[in-house]
């Protein structure tokens, strides 16, 4: 059952200053037109409606403005991608996070054509590995899969901000505004239609991310340039004291 953790303020302002060219999701739990407190509903505020679901009871917790915990255990959200979907030619993906415990292959970001959550056709993810790295993947589980991981750990307790970026041949990594990573990568074969933020496909299902979730943004037909990273992360490091 969805329930606050203490008092959320009377009012947030709404995060100013973020990159909105390509942006077709915009969900952040620190603004109350995006997130009132309670329910399932986490609404995208891009204004293409592409509103995330909250299933098995994710809670929402007033620090640092506003977040949504994850349980660990068995809590996610899912968000269908409407139109004609997020480009798998071109896109960023672009969070702030305070995982709890990381584990391995824990799944915090997944994105997939058919359309069906669980299924195996990944067209991209984000995970961590044995080692609690960061492992980023294109067209997983077919011919063209490309996986890359980076040194970069998450420290447990601490507000992170993650941006991957990818142009067509080069996916990019970043924590706090810093290039981490710069792989080539493979183009997924169609174009994203249902993202999903904490739990896995198939084998991977029972690896469900513990911490909280605060902002998620896709950009669709575009790939954040470092500037475009630094501004989005100047726009809200405030609220987390980054």
């Amino acid at each position: 059952m969805m329930h606050s953790h203490g008092l959320r303020a009377s009012s947030v302002a709404a995060a100013s200053g973020i990159v909105t060219t390509g942006l077709v999701l915009n969900l952040d739990a620190g603004n109350s037109a995006s997130y009132s407190g309670s329910g399932t509903t986490w609404t995208d505020l891009s204004g293409y409606g592409n509103n995330g679901t909250l299933v098995n009871g994710p809670t929402f917790s007033s620090a640092n403005g506003g977040s949504i915990l994850f349980d660990g255990t068995n809590d996610y959200m899912s968000a269908t991608l409407g139109g004609s979907g997020c480009d798998r030619t071109t896109f960023s993906v672009d969070w702030w996070t305070r995982p709890t415990a990381v584990s391995n292959y824990d799944q915090l970001i997944l994105m997939n054509s058919s359309g069906t959550a669980g299924t195996y056709w990944q067209g991209f993810t984000f995970t961590t590995n044995s080692l609690g790295q960061w492992s980023v993947g294109t067209a997983l589980f077919t011919a063209s899969a490309t996986e890359t991981s980076t040194s970069t750990l998450f420290t447990n307790g601490q507000w992170c901000h993650v941006v991957i970026s990818f142009d067509g041949t080069t996916m990019k990594a970043y924590k706090n505004a810093v290039e981490v990573m710069s792989a080539s990568s493979s183009v997924h074969s169609s174009n994203f239609v249902l993202l999903q933020v904490g739990a896995g496909p198939g084998f991977f299902q029972n690896t469900y991310f513990d911490g909280n979730l605060a902002a998620l943004k896709v950009y669709s037909g575009k790939a954040l340039s470092a500037a475009e990273v630094t501004q989005n992360f100047n726009a809200l490091r405030g609220r987390y004291g980054v």
